[in-house]
């Protein structure tokens, strides 16, 4: 694993880096919110420390899932009118990265797809509709709004403390498809669903 470090531009203390597609880092010490950019560590806000729930991954968690190694680099938290739900990012064993969704117990694997074609309007786009991006005919089948309430370790995202997100949910040449709408970026994934036996974790801390 390569790792460099910088200085948190809050506290001081190191910033660990280990995956290399990682956009923003937390501080461990200070809960700093840093983007990373030309070498250098600009800090954008700070988010609250995330409320312990029950979960069966950990920021640093080593293993495999569907029998491919990977390393949890770190997760963000999502609040919704009626929950929330973790994404862990996730550096895989050909050092490709890849987001794993946690919700009430229920986890999705997904990877990010360059967005090559113009997407349609958010405020356009209705569940129950199809939508074609990169060739992908998505059926949208749910859409929402959440906040970001707290994240740790790498992330990588473009997203700053309490900012909002818009999602689009739906399926697509049978897999999952995911479109995230930010201030920032616009994001698209695909992938499937994880049953919750075929996530090993090699490396969980004793006692």
């Amino acid at each position: 694993m390569d790792t460099s470090s910088l200085p948190c531009p809050q506290c001081g203390a190191p910033l660990e880096i280990t995956n290399r597609y990682a956009k923003i880092v937390v501080c461990q010490y200070c809960g700093a919110h840093s983007a990373l950019e030309t070498g250098n560590a600009k800090i954008l806000g700070q988010f609250p420390k995330l409320a312990d729930v029950p979960t069966y991954l950990f920021t640093g968690a080593e293993g495999t899932i569907q029998g491919k190694k990977f390393r949890a680099a770190g997760r963000m938290r999502y609040q919704h009118k009626s929950g929330f739900w973790d994404e862990w990012f996730l550096l895989m064993e050909d050092g490709s990265p890849a987001w794993l969704t946690e919700d009430e117990g229920e986890f999705s694997l997904f990877e990010g797809r360059k967005i090559k074609s113009e997407i349609p309007e958010p405020d356009s786009i209705k569940v129950g509709t199809k939508i074609t991006i990169n060739e992908l005919v998505i059926s949208v089948m749910e859409k929402g709004e959440a906040a970001v309430a707290g994240a740790e370790g790498e992330l990588g995202f473009w997203t700053a403390p309490g900012s909002r997100i818009r999602y689009y949910e739906g399926v697509a040449a049978g897999k999952l498809a995911a479109l995230e709408v930010s201030d920032d970026e616009i994001e698209l994934f695909t992938g499937d669903e994880v049953m919750r036996k075929e996530i090993v974790i090699t490396n969980r801390p004793q006692g």
